[in-house]
């Protein structure tokens, strides 16, 4: 069972959530006695310095200034429909995307990103403050505690100039699980009709998840309490190949009992290519996530830019121990 670990951490209201921490080294290139720069060189370098933390200065300024969306988001319920005259093939989108969000999971931790999160939030009806632009280094991990059971985990270390935001989401890259074949059975799925993204004809699917099944998909504790957060969400999936272009997901039922309103999700997935020319990954590029809880509002948008893909090879060669002289006579 593939599951998404997702976790709101909050500082007003204390820790809402599932944490994981990974820590990292980071190794540094010494310099040996030839490479060390002249007087001249330290004088030009210093300068150069100087114009690139000032450049870097501005743009993190720009980066700040930038302007959150109305509340409340638009719910998917009241979104424009699809073309429904178009006649679906439900049983093949839907077949097509399983299996792109299986491949999704199987990709999840062969890369690494640089993430930006804008935040903000307000009270009640209140303006948004506390604007903040942060910078990460993103990875995913895939941990298998027990047979046929995979948990993915989002790690993020901060860069030395980023402070932890008002909230802090976890699990918003992995929601196109939701169509991975271990989940999607979890979710009543209903293929709309034809639609469009960027321009590129797609099958906009709604789903919901069914009554009488287990909540694990994304689960919130508090107070010593486990709350399943049961969602629903409509999915635009290219007409061509299936696969999950751009996903909204909103609440389906209100938690009262931890005063969770609104949780809305707006993610955008796309092609990405690297540096070797033979790899293409399907990976998610943004996402904008609102939140009301506790009578605040929160929002966070996250852009990921700047991947690496990594692996690890490994070629063993197993052969019969050589015994030692005196044990051959």
């Amino acid at each position: 069972m593939l599951r998404k670990a997702s976790a709101h951490r909050l500082s007003p209201l204390g820790h809402i959530a599932l944490s994981f921490v990974i820590s990292t080294m980071l190794l540094c290139p010494l310099v040996s006695a030839q490479e060390m720069p002249s007087a001249a060189d330290a004088t030009v370098s210093a300068k150069a310095v100087g114009v690139a933390a000032a450049q870097n200065l501005k743009s993190r300024k720009r980066r700040m200034e930038f302007t959150p969306p109305p509340w409340p988001p638009v719910d998917v319920d009241a979104a424009a429909p699809a073309n429904s005259d178009a006649p679906c093939p439900e049983a093949k989108v839907l077949k097509g995307a399983s299996q792109h969000a299986a491949d999704f999971s199987a990709n999840l931790d062969r890369f690494t990103a640089t993430e930006t999160i804008q935040s903000a939030d307000a009270s009640g009806n209140g303006s948004w403050g506390h604007l903040q632009t942060r910078t990460y280094n993103y990875m995913a991990l895939v941990t298998h505690p027990r047979a046929g059971v995979a948990y993915v985990d989002e790690s993020r270390v901060a860069s030395a100039d980023s402070m932890p935001p008002s909230v802090r989401t976890e699990g918003l890259a992995v929601t196109a699980l939701i169509f991975h074949p271990q989940h999607i059975n979890e979710f009543a799925m209903t293929c709309e009709g034809a639609g469009e993204w960027h321009g590129k004809p797609s099958w906009m699917v709604h789903f919901a998840q069914k009554e009488g099944i287990p909540v694990d998909f994304q689960v919130i504790h508090a107070a010593d309490k486990r709350f399943g957060v049961k969602l629903k969400g409509r999915a635009w999936i290219a007409a061509d190949d299936f696969e999950i272009e751009h996903m909204d997901v909103d609440l389906l039922q209100q938690i009262p009992e931890i005063r969770l309103l609104t949780e809305h999700l707006s993610i955008e997935y796309g092609s990405v290519g690297f540096t070797n020319g033979n790899s293409h990954l399907w990976l998610p590029q943004q996402a904008d996530f609102y939140l009301d809880l506790g009578g605040h509002h929160y929002f966070n948008h996250n852009e990921l830019s700047n991947f690496l893909l990594f692996s690890v090879g490994l070629n063993q060669e197993i052969k019969e121990p050589k015994l030692p002289k005196e044990s051959r006579r």
